[in-house]
C-alpha cells in the first residue's frame, strides 16, 4: 500500500498557549492493560482521545519522572480538546487533565485573575521526530487557519433550559399533575437524562401518600440517554445509554473505599428533594422550584442527575427493560446473594411476593436453595410465584395458626433464611420467629409506611438468631450494576416477567392505582414513546383494502430510495476513479507549536499510523490512541516503531 508520510521534528513549544484542568482517574481495566502489557518496555504513555496539536505537560510534581523522557504525540486530526494520562508509575496515581487548545497567552491568564497553580509556564519538548503515515486511499482536507479549527471544536455548546412534561405532585395522595416544567441545564458533574423508560416501584407510592415536601416529581427507578453533560464531567458523553440509581457511588468516601458496605457518605439516599452538590433544585414551574424525589426524579421526560447517581450500560442493552435493575430487582438480587449469601440446599421463607419478593425468591433459585417458602395475602399471585421459584405459597388468611408456626412446621424447625419485603415493621418479628436457632438469618429490605420502629423479644437475638438490613442489595451501583445488565443479556436471570402494564405516560395516575390494588408487579410509564397494551387503550381496527393500500405505497417508496441511493453511490465511485485526489508529502525540519498551529492541519476518516522516533536513541517514547473503541499502542526504543495488538 502506497504511503504518504509527514514528518515534523520538535524541539520548542509555544508560551501561553495551554489551560489545564484536573479530570478523572484512568479506568482500572486500561491501567491493568497498560501495567500488565507495554510499562515492560519502561514507557512514558500519554492517551489521546481527541487531538490535533503538539503538548508538552507541565511541570508538576507527579510527573516529574515522566518529564525526564521526550513525551509528545500526534493523534487523530480533530482541532481541539485533548485529553491525557500521564503516569509516574503503572500502579500507582494516574493524572488526567483536559487540555482546550483555547490560544490564550499568559497577559489573558493574567487577566482572568486565575491562581497562581494554574499559571503554567510551558516546558521545551525533548528532540525528538513524529512521523505521520497515511494510506493514500485516504482523502486530504487542505489545511486552513488553525486559529479556525481550535475555535470550531473547542466551543463547547453550552446546553439551554428544556420545557418539558411532567408528573408533578402538588399534595399528599392527589393525583399527579401532568403539566410543563423547566429543566436547568446540569451544573458540573451532573448529566441531564433523556427519560426513556420509567418504572412504578411501591416507594413512589408510600412517598406521594406521606411526604410534606411539594411540588415534587417522584420516580427514581428508571433508563434514558444522557442529553448533555456538566462542567468536569469525563465519564458520561451525549448519547450514552444510562441507568439512575437512588443511592450513588463517589468512589473515595471511606464507605465506597470499604468492600463491606454500599452506603455512600456523599451521594447516599436524598430525603430533603434537593440536589447533593449545591441543596437546590434542577426543576422549575415559572421560576418556583420543584423538589426532586431521591435525587433523581423520573417522572418527567427529561431530568437532572449526578454523575454518581447514573450507571452507563451496554447501548446493546433494551432500556425498557432493564430500567427495573436501577431498584427493585436488583435489591432483591442483592438481599439473596450479597446480603444473606444463601447456600446451596437450603430453605427460604420472603414475606411479601412483590417484585423485590420475587426478586429474592429467583436469587434463592439460582443459588440452589432447595424450599423457598413465598407468604402473600394476595391468592392472585400464586401461580406468579412459582415461575420465579417459590415451592410453596402460603396465605395467611388461609391459616389456623400463626404463620410462623405453620412455617417452623413445614421446615423442620424454621428457616436458614427469611426475608421481610413488605415494610411492615411488625413483620420483622414474625420473620425472626419463622428462622431457625442458631444460624437463622432475617433480611428485612421493605420500605416502612408509617412506623419506622422495630420491636423483638431479646431472646430472639440469644438464640442464635440474626437481623441485617439490605439497601439496594447491598450493590455497589456503579461498579456492580453493569455485571447484572450483562447477567440479563445472557438470559441467566429474568427481567420481562416482572412486566405486568405498559402504559403511556399520560395514564400515570391509573398506573398508582393499579399499585394499589395490587394489580400490577411493575408498571412502566415510557415518557417518549408511548407504548400501549390492547387491554389499556385498543388500537382502532382499519379496513383490509386501507392496510393494503398503504402497504403498496411503501413498498414503493423503499424501492424508489433503493434505486435513487443506487445511482448516486455508483457516480460517485466513478467520479472517486477519475478525480482521485493526490495526497501531498510534508516535509520539515524543525516546527513550532505556534507554526503547527498556523500551517498544519489534516483530517482523516480511518485508522492510521502514528511513528515517534527519539533523536537521541538512548531516549524511548510512547504512546496510544483510541479511536471508535478500537485501541492500539506504539512505541520506539531507537527508531523503530512496533504496531501492539489492540487491547
Amino acid at each position: 500500500m502506497a504511503l504518504s508520510v509527514v514528518s515534523v521534528s520538535i524541539n520548542t513549544a509555544s508560551p501561553g498557549a495551554l489551560k489545564l484542568r484536573r479530570e478523572t482517574t484512568l479506568p482500572s481495566w486500561l491501567n491493568r492493560s497498560i501495567s500488565s502489557e507495554h510499562n515492560k518496555q519502561g514507557l512514558n504513555v500519554v492517551r489521546v482521545v481527541r487531538a490535533s496539536c503538539l503538548f508538552n505537560p507541565t511541570n508538576e510534581p507527579i510527573l516529574k519522572d515522566a518529564l525526564k523522557e521526550p513525551v509528545a504525540f500526534m493523534g487523530g486530526m480533530f482541532a481541539g480538546l485533548l485529553r491525557l494520562d500521564l503516569k509516574e508509575d503503572p500502579l500507582k496515581e494516574w493524572v488526567t487533565r483536559t487540555v482546550e487548545a483555547s490560544g490564550i497567552t499568559e497577559e489573558d491568564i493574567d487577566a482572568e485573575g486565575l491562581q497562581q497553580e494554574e499559571q503554567r509556564e510551558p516546558q521545551h519538548l525533548i528532540d525528538c521526530t513524529i512521523s505521520l503515515a497515511i494510506p493514500s486511499r485516504f482523502s486530504y482536507l487542505p489545511p486552513y487557519p488553525f486559529e479556525k479549527a481550535i475555535k470550531m471544536s473547542s466551543s463547547i455548546k453550552q446546553p439551554n433550559v428544556i420545557t418539558c412534561k411532567a408528573a408533578v405532585a402538588w399534595g399528599a395522595g392527589e393525583a399527579l399533575v401532568m403539566q410543563e416544567v423547566e429543566v436547568s441545564p446540569p451544573h458540573p458533574q451532573e448529566i441531564r437524562i433523556k427519560v426513556v423508560t420509567t418504572s412504578l416501584c411501591r416507594s413512589d407510592l408510600s412517598a406521594l401518600d406521606s411526604h410534606a415536601i411539594f411540588p415534587r416529581i417522584f420516580g427514581h427507578e428508571a433508563s434514558g440517554i444522557v442529553e448533555s453533560i456538566g462542567e468536569g464531567v469525563a465519564e458520561f458523553q451525549e448519547g450514552d445509554h444510562v441507568l439512575t440509581v437512588f443511592t450513588g457511588e463517589c468512589k473515595t468516601c471511606r464507605q465506597c473505599m470499604s468492600g463491606k458496605s454500599n452506603m455512600c457518605q456523599v451521594l447516599g439516599l436524598e430525603r430533603r428533594g434537593v440536589m447533593h452538590s449545591d441543596q437546590g433544585t434542577r426543576f422549575s414551574i415559572k421560576g418556583k422550584p420543584v423538589y426532586h424525589y431521591c435525587a433523581v426524579s423520573s417522572f418527567s421526560e427529561y431530568t437532572v442527575v449526578h454523575t454518581g447517581c447514573a450507571v452507563k450500560v451496554s447501548s446493546a442493552a433494551p432500556l425498557e427493560k432493564i430500567c427495573l435493575l436501577s431498584c427493585g430487582l436488583a435489591a432483591g438480587l442483592g438481599a439473596a446473594w450479597n446480603v444473606a449469601d444463601i447456600s446451596k440446599g437450603s430453605t427460604v421463607v420472603i414475606f411479601g411476593l412483590g417484585t423485590v419478593g420475587l426478586s429474592v425468591a429467583q436469587g434463592a433459585k439460582i443459588r440452589g436453595a432447595s424450599q423457598i417458602i413465598g407468604v402473600d395475602t394476595n391468592p392472585e399471585k400464586r401461580d406468579k410465584a412459582k415461575d420465579f421459584g417459590i415451592t410453596e405459597f402460603i396465605n395467611p388468611n388461609d391459616c389456623n395458626e400463626p404463620i410462623q408456626q405453620v412455617i417452623k412446621r413445614i421446615t423442620d424447625g424454621g428457616a436458614d433464611y427469611s426475608f421481610e419485603c413488605i415494610g411492615d415493621t411488625g413483620m420483622i418479628t414474625t420473620a425472626l420467629q419463622s428462622c431457625c436457632d442458631g444460624w437463622g438469618l432475617t433480611v428485612t429490605l421493605g420500605v416502612p409506611k408509617v412506623k419506622p420502629e422495630v420491636s423483638a423479644h431479646y431472646g430472639l437475638f440469644l438464640s442464635g438468631r440474626t437481623l441485617k438490613g439490605s439497601l439496594f442489595g447491598g450493590w455497589k451501583p456503579k461498579s456492580d450494576l453493569p455485571s447484572l445488565v450483562d447477567m440479563y443479556m445472557n438470559k441467566e436471570i429474568k427481567i420481562d416477567e416482572f412486566i405486568t402494564h405498559n402504559l403511556p405516560f399520560e395514564e400515570i395516575n391509573k398506573a398508582f392505582e393499579l399499585m394499589r390494588e395490587g394489580k400490577c408487579l411493575r408498571c412502566q410509564q415510557p415518557p417518549l414513546s408511548l407504548r400501549t397494551i390492547p387491554a389499556v387503550m385498543p388500537a382502532r381496527k382499519s379496513s383490509q383494502t386501507t392496510g393494503s393500500f398503504c402497504c403498496k405505497c411503501i413498498c414503493w417508496t423503499v424501492g424508489l430510495l433503493v434505486l435513487l441511493l443506487g445511482i448516486v453511490g455508483a457516480t460517485a465511485g466513478i467520479l472517486y476513479l477519475v478525480f482521485k485526489p493526490e495526497i501531498p508529502n510534508y516535509s520539515v525540519d524543525s516546527l513550532t507549536i505556534s507554526d503547527l498551529r498556523l500551517n498544519f492541519d489534516m483530517t482523516l476518516y480511518a485508522k492510521f499510523d502514528v511513528k515517534i522516533t527519539a533523536n537521541n536513541p538512548n531516549k524511548k517514547i510512547g504512546i496510544y490512541y483510541e479511536k471508535g473503541g478500537r485501541l492500539s499502542v506504539w512505541y520506539t526504543k531507537t527508531k523503530l516503531c512496533h504496531s501492539m495488538e489492540a487491547l
